[in-house]
Parts: structure tokens; sequence; C-alpha cells
């Protein structure tokens, strides 16, 4: 405070403390981080804003979000330009920068413009509704006031009037092309959508009586394609919308959400922040990656099964497309299947393709919180059972897992606060200890296929109940916010392994956690005694564990919960938006 005292003469300052649920820094310390709010006059200067160390230098904070970079160009003193691992930089960053006028009068529009300003992820999901439609246009022009809102009076404009909008950002708006099939289907090889039933300790994954619809598998040939992001492409001057689950219509989209928006009152347009254009155009590829491939579980479950469906009419010389930020355990897998060509490419450019080849990822679950998981999942098993088969898992496979794995996870969220008692419990009980972001992708390949019994937190590692072998038990350790995500489940069946979730109680209650989405990937714990209890009976009874029970009279429903995010959702200029 004394800091920012006398870098901003004239100004009133607060700091509020903002605990920060959604990321979990190093050490398992607890989250924490500031709202500072810095009240006068427009005719003083421009507010400066640093940190300072225990020796009295200042820190520029790096930002974390490209809204936040947006924003940030209309205040460049406060830029620190220089590269961002927002869990190694020692000094902290910056999620959001607002700058508005505040409700000090009786004027109506002055107090929409205030609530506009500060909250306005909650004023977009009013006007969105068929309540408040009429105040997005109002909204619109009022946040082009401070050009560092712009882009969130482009998202307004986009809601009251489509592409016909006014626009001051740098968004661009575009026509939405949806090239694959609006409705999923069900296939042949479809599979039984999950249940989750409690029996006794733990929720037991059984067989539904509906089967999982499966996403479009035609295959999509672009002329003159421009893929950036990792999976946004554009073509004809259009946003091409080739899968379900990155829908921009939809109130959160991971991997694009800040790059990409679109809105349920216009949904033939969408928003798009344009990437620089690559030098070079590459004259024809097979886009593997997406908007996620940075991530294990969802490049090895969404974007690496593409590779076994590809048309045999696509020549094999054709390179396949992958971002530099795909796991480098990610590519040895590519590998193991397949012997084309590679390309890397930067998602932070706007990589030309002559003709672009393109299939809608096989496994797709929706974001939103809106949406139960089982209402939101499809999935087409065939890829993953050709993966299966490519190295050796199928069910005509000789080998016999006998290996019992206790799993540790590395994670920045949904921690298991407890892992090393429950790790030692498990040692106890005669399990392997392993971390798989340790190992190479062929120890990978070898622990999980050689384990009978299978325990750990679910996460990434989930994308590895695929490499186990059928029969095989898995006992995931999850929130017991999480016991309906059924995804997990679904990998386990396709493989033809038994799965049971073992919950415990996230370390903060919903109504602490600001939003839903933040309260589904808190950190838990899980009661040590169940957790032994639970082991010694599988161990002993392996039966009680992974048997399956009748379907005859089940719920249909397996427990499910409908999730939605309240009509106000804690805010601060400080935490990150889900746009």
């Amino acid at each position: 405070m004394t800091h920012l005292r006398k870098l901003n003469p004239g100004y009133r300052i607060k700091i509020e403390r903002y605990v920060r649920v959604e990321f979990r820094r190093s050490r398992n310390l607890p989250p924490a981080g500031f709202r500072v709010t810095a009240l006068g006059p427009r005719s003083l200067p421009p507010f400066d804003f640093s940190i300072a160390d225990a020796y009295g230098d200042s820190h520029l904070l790096p930002l974390s979000n490209s809204d936040a970079l947006y924003q940030a160009r209309f205040f460049p003193h406060l830029i620190d330009d220089g590269p961002l691992d927002l869990f190694e930089y020692s000094h902290g960053y910056i999620d959001s920068i607002v700058q508005s006028s505040l409700g000090i009068d009786d004027n109506p529009s002055t107090w929409l413009s205030t609530l506009a300003h500060l909250f306005p992820a909650e004023m977009l999901e009013l006007v969105e509704s068929r309540f408040a439609r009429f105040l997005a246009p109002i909204v619109a022009e009022l946040l082009t006031l401070f050009p560092s809102q712009a882009r969130w009076s482009d998202r307004f404009a986009l809601a009251a009037h489509g592409a016909d909008g006014a626009f001051h950002s740098d968004y661009t708006p575009m026509r939405v092309d949806a090239v694959a099939e609006s409705s999923r289907v069900i296939v042949k090889h479809s599979i039984p959508i999950p249940l989750l039933r409690k029996v006794g300790a733990v929720h037991r994954a059984v067989p539904g009586e509906r089967m999982l619809p499966v996403p479009d598998t035609r295959w999509i040939r672009l002329r003159d394609a421009r893929v950036q992001s990792g999976g946004t492409v554009l073509a004809d001057n259009a946003l091409v919308l080739y899968e379900e689950a990155a829908d921009p219509r939809r109130d959160f989209v991971a991997g694009q959400w800040d790059s990409v928006y679109g809105s349920p009152t216009h949904p033939e347009a969408a928003l798009v922040e344009l990437k620089p254009s690559s030098v070079e155009s590459i004259d024809e590829g097979i886009l593997l990656s997406g908007r996620n491939d940075s991530n294990w579980f969802h490049w090895m479950i969404e974007y690496l099964p593409r590779v076994m469906q590809i048309d045999p009419s696509i020549d094999s010389t054709v390179p396949l497309l992958v971002t530099n930020r795909t796991p480098v355990n990610g590519l040895a897998a590519l590998r193991s299947l397949t012997a084309r060509p590679v390309l890397v490419i930067d998602p932070e450019v706007a990589q030309l393709v002559n003709t672009l080849h393109l299939v809608a990822p096989p496994v797709q679950i929706l974001d939103t919180t809106r949406t139960p998981w089982r209402e939101g999942l499809s999935l087409n098993p065939a890829p993953l059972r050709a993966m299966r088969a490519a190295w050796a898992l199928d069910n005509s496979s000789p080998q016999t897992p006998s290996r019992r794995i206790f799993l540790s996870r590395r994670s920045g969220h949904r921690g298991l606060i407890n892992e090393q008692h429950l790790a030692d419990i498990a040692v106890e009980l005669g399990f392997e200890t392993h971390e798989p972001g340790s190992m190479s992708f062929e120890e990978q390949l070898q622990v999980f296929s050689h384990a009978s019994l299978l325990v750990g937190a679910s996460g990434a590692v989930m994308a590895n109940y695929l490499m186990m072998s059928p029969g095989s038990t898995i006992i995931a350790l999850t929130s017991d916010a999480l016991t309906d995500f059924i995804l997990p489940a679904a990998i386990a069946a396709v493989a033809g392994v038994h799965f049971s979730y073992l919950s415990g109680p996230p370390v903060r209650p919903l109504a602490e956690s600001g939003t839903r989405n933040n309260w589904l990937h808190s950190d838990f714990t899980v009661d040590p005694n169940t957790f032994r209890s639970v082991l010694g009976r599988a161990l002993e009874e392996p039966d009680s564990i992974d048997s399956q029970p009748t379907l005859a009279g089940k719920q249909r429903d397996g427990g499910q919960r409908t999730r939605h995010l309240g009509a106000f959702r804690a805010h601060s200029p400080w935490s990150r938006t889900r746009r």
C-alpha cells in the first residue's frame, strides 16, 4: 500500500485480499491474490502499478490472458513483456485491468455503466437471456467510452446486432460455417452411457440403457484455410465449426474462451482474434492439433486418435499438423502409430494451408457447467480401439496384468491434499508408486498395460486408462463435486476396464468458490480409513469393487445432477474472466 501511494499521489487506494481458487501455486500453498481499486478524478496521471520486493525494488507484472494483454495496450506503463509462467513467476501476474466510471449520482446510465464495467461477464449473461436483451446495445455503447473495455463492448454489440454491429476492438466479426453435423448420431459401435452408482464407499460405473452418440466422422477438405490457436480454423472469411464442443455460442469453451466469442442470440456470427499470418504456406496438411493439445489427456484422447481415422484417399506423403506445445510424450505416442511426416506449427501464428483435411475429434465433452456431463459427452470408440490394437492391447493380447499401482499426480488444480498419506497406505498394502509425468511414453505403456489394479487421483492420467488391459480395475480418487463426471468411466469402458470413484470433500464449499467451475476444480481430500478399507477389499475380494451389477431396476439418471452457474458470480478485476 505504501509503495503504491508513493507512486500515485492523489489517488484513494484500496487493496482487498482475493482467494484464487482456480490456481494452486507451488508447494501446495493456498492461492491468494489481490484486487486493487484506485479512485480519483480523470485529471490525475494514469495509475501506476507495480510490486515492491523486500529490498524495495519495483517489479512490473506479466499478464495472464489475451484479454488482459488487450486491456494493457491502453496502460503501457503497466506491462512486463517478459515470458510468463503462471506457476513459476515469483512476483505474481495481472488477470485484468478495468477502468470505469462510478455511480456517484442518480443517473441510471451511470449506474448501468458501473455495473457493466465491474461485472461484464454477469451483465452479458443477463442480456443474452430473453429477459434483458434490450440492454445489449445500451451496454455496448457505454463500454466504448473506455478503450480498454472495447472487447467487452464488441461482445455486447454481437449479442445485440450480430455481425452488423459496430465493433471497436481487435476482434474481427465472421460468419460461422458449421460443417459438421449439428445433431450427433448413434452408430453400431457406440458404447452405453456409463452410470455411476453409489455402492458402499465407492461410485461404481455400470452401463446404462442409452448409447453414447458419436461425433461426425466425415472428413472435410478446405481450400485456402488458416489454422491458429491449435484448432481454430478459418476459411472463406468464416469460422469453420467442425466440433460441437467448440461452438462459440456456449458460455465457456476451453482453449478459445478469450480468442473466439459467439452469442446464442446470433449463432450465425462470431468474433475472432486474428493471429498474424505465416510467411509461407503449407501446400497440403492433415490437422491433428486442437485448442487443448498442450494437455496430455486432450492430446491423447481427442486429437491423437484422429491419426487412426485418416481417409485412405489422402496420400501417405501429406503431413500431419501439430503445434509446438504438444507434449513430448504425445509426439512419441504419435510416432508409435504412424510413419507419416509431421509438421510442427506455431499456435500463435495463423498458418496458411492450401488444402486442409480435418475431422471432428472422436471424443468431445462440453466445457460448460450448465449441461449434465452425460448429456454433453459424445464418443467414437473405433479410433480409440484401433490405437489399442496398434499397441497390442486388444482383447487378444496374451499378457496377464499383475501389478498394483498407486499414481502420484502433480497439477495446479484438483489436487489431492493428503496424497502422500494415501500413498504411504498403498505402499504398506503392497502397491508400487509411480508419477506418470516423469515417465517416457514407453514406460507409461509398460506400467499401465501390466496393472491389474490402478489407484490414483483423476486428471490428465485418465488418458492412460486406454493403455490398460481388459479386465483390470481402476479406483479413481476425486472430489465429491465430480462423482457424476462420466468421461473417465467411458474411457475405461472402451478398454474393457472396471471403473470406480472413491471421493472426498472439496477443501472449500461451493458458496466460497466464486463459481461452480472453480468448485469443480478445487482441491480435495480422501478419508484415509475409508481408503484403506476400500483397497483392502479390492485386494482380498476383487469382485467387491469391480463386479458389474445387473441392469434391472437401475436408476435412469445415475444420480445425475444438473450443474449451472448462479445468476451472480463473484467477480474481481483480478479474476480470470471465463469469456
